[in-house]
């Protein structure tokens, strides 16, 4: 109890401090396996510095997704540390953050690699109702892009 209790007060004082928002987004890969994907987004995108965690598994369909979500045993989470550029209602942003695996059914966390991250740029409209559309690619840790690009929509709540 004492932990739940302490993640609600954290996320609470997060939300208070920072702009939140969660969203649910669905993208796809243009190149590498062309898998669809869909998840959710928790957002802290008030200041210079954001930091937003993207928790999606890869889906064959959007139509079929609802029935394979309950089987999914993988999800991957990127937790992005973004440079974000406030325009009145719009944010573009940009950043970068490790591909972190996690296995549902053992509760275990790994690094996807030492040498790749992800990176993202992609603007978001909106304060009570936001959207938001991000164009993905994965890059080496040299900077060298591996060929493989992703993007992503999706709605959600701003706080």
């Amino acid at each position: 109890m004492r932990k739940v209790v302490f993640l609600i007060s954290v996320i609470l004082i997060f939300t208070m401090a920072f702009s939140a928002g969660i969203s649910v987004l669905g993208g796809m890969e243009l190149s590498g396996k062309s898998r669809q994907f869909v998840g959710a987004r928790l957002t802290f995108l008030n200041s210079f510095l954001g930091l937003d965690v993207d928790v999606y598994t890869p889906v064959s369909s959007f139509g079929s997704s609802a029935e394979e979500l309950q089987n999914v045993k993988f999800v991957e989470i990127d937790p992005y540390l973004l440079l974000n550029l406030p325009l009145g209602d719009f944010k573009v942003y940009a950043g970068a953050a490790p591909i972190i695996i996690a296995d549902i059914e053992n509760v275990d966390f790994k690094l996807f690699s030492m040498n790749v991250f992800h990176a993202k740029a992609g603007l978001t409209y909106g304060k009570g109702i936001t959207f938001f559309v991000d164009g993905i690619t994965t890059f080496t840790t040299k900077f060298e892009s591996t060929g493989i690009y992703s993007v992503s929509a999706g709605i959600g709540l701003g706080f």
